[in-house]
């Protein structure tokens, strides 16, 4: 990644690099199109692998259950899909020391739409 502040440097960007120009590079060039009228283009990939979160299993007595939870995180899932009604259940364990929870849900449908549901459970 360079970064070109200076006029002199940005100049080869013609007036398009007057305020300054990024340019990122790389290791294979993947993602990089042919430039079109003087402007590069740039195609991203998607979203990254999601990571697989730890969820306590209650359901087995060992020592690591039985010290007090205190999981700021109480349950995370990146690939959740919705019934044909709309609806999903979830079920999870709660920690020792919540009282109210504040649930985020964000996500996608098929068009590419965002959506975004934030409550407090008491």
């Amino acid at each position: 990644m360079d970064v070109f502040k200076d006029p002199a440097r940005s100049a080869i960007f013609g007036a398009q690099g007057a305020n300054g120009v990024i340019a990122v590079y790389t290791k294979s060039g993947a993602g990089v199109s042919p430039s079109v009228g003087g402007t590069l283009v740039s195609n991203y990939g998607g979203y990254s692998i999601p990571k697989e979160f730890y969820t306590p299993k209650y359901d087995e007595k060992t020592p690591e259950n039985a010290i007090d939870d205190k999981r700021a995180t109480i349950y995370w899932n990146p690939l959740l899909e919705i019934g044909e009604n709309g609806e999903i259940d979830l079920e999870y364990y709660n920690s020792d020391v919540a009282k109210r929870q504040l649930l985020i849900i964000e996500g996608m449908d098929a068009e590419g739409r965002l959506g975004r549901l934030v409550r407090v459970l008491e």
